[in-house]
């Protein structure tokens, strides 16, 4: 075989390979583009879901509420929100904030002979976090302000009386419907640093252990005071994409209005 025929191979082979990669690359774009329409379909449809099962959980809560329950109460709650990770390498420097949220309470409420107290509460709370994970060479650092706006779901299976003193505990399921962040994420690798913003690091939904304690003072004819203070410590993160996992420790101290309902005779 002679230079000018390798030669000639040489250059059909190059054609050839550049010809296959241009299509390869093409395909990949494609691949990439289904692949993103495809991701962004799944987030809406279970974005969707989500809040279609929150409105029929929430319409049974109420169905089940107003049919059963032996009172109702309308509270006002000021809140503390306080954000923590209980295992982190990292440093951290969380701080508190104070807001409110109102809510919505079914007491004694009998199901398969168990007594329950639903709530259903708008909630809105704070907290700022700071945190870096690295060492001297490098590492990455958040730092963060949220605002969250929930819509708050609590099913309360342990239930005590003692007179006119309430112990209540059980679990909160959060929905987040609004949130409002501020910050920015920064990576650090010698004396080169970048900073990333920070959009959609939060979570939407979110569950935690939640208890109360209140006392009832008789005003008039089945209508009572409530001053009360409650508790909710979140078992899921309220951040992704953040070097640690933190979650939610809220207090609230506020006062309701309890009505007790006449009951129906069978």
């Amino acid at each position: 075989m002679s230079k000018k025929q390798v030669h000639q191979l040489l250059i059909d082979g190059k054609t050839i390979l550049f010809i296959y990669l241009n299509h390869y690359h093409k395909k990949l774009i494609m691949f990439s583009q289904i692949n993103c329409f495809l991701s962004i379909f799944v987030n809406i449809i279970i974005s969707s879901l989500m809040k279609i099962t929150l409105c029929l959980l929430v319409f049974l809560f109420i169905s089940i509420s107003n049919s059963n329950s032996q009172s109702i109460e309308i509270n006002s709650l000021a809140n503390r929100n306080r954000f923590y990770c209980l295992s982190s390498s990292t440093d951290n420097d969380y701080s508190s904030k104070y807001n409110y949220a109102v809510g919505l309470c079914f007491n004694d409420i009998k199901i398969f002979s168990q007594t329950f107290k639903f709530t259903l509460k708008y909630d809105y709370y704070r907290g700022t976090i700071n945190v870096y994970d690295g060492m001297m060479g490098g590492g990455d650092g958040v730092y963060l302000d949220l605002k969250k706006n929930t819509l708050s779901l609590g099913i309360y299976p342990f239930n005590y009386k003692f007179n006119n003193l309430n112990l209540n505990f059980g679990g909160d399921f959060n929905y987040s419907f609004h949130e409002n962040i501020t910050g920015e994420a920064t990576s650090f690798h010698g004396l080169n640093s970048k900073s990333y913003p920070i959009n959609n690091r939060y979570t939407k939904l979110n569950f935690g252990l939640a208890g109360n304690l209140s006392y009832s003072i008789l005003l008039k004819n089945n209508l009572y005071l409530n001053p009360q203070f409650s508790a909710f410590i979140g078992l899921t993160n309220e951040f992704k994409n953040i070097p640690n996992h933190t979650k939610s420790f809220r207090q609230y101290l506020g006062i309701g209005l309890i009505k007790k309902l006449e009951q129906k005779l069978n």
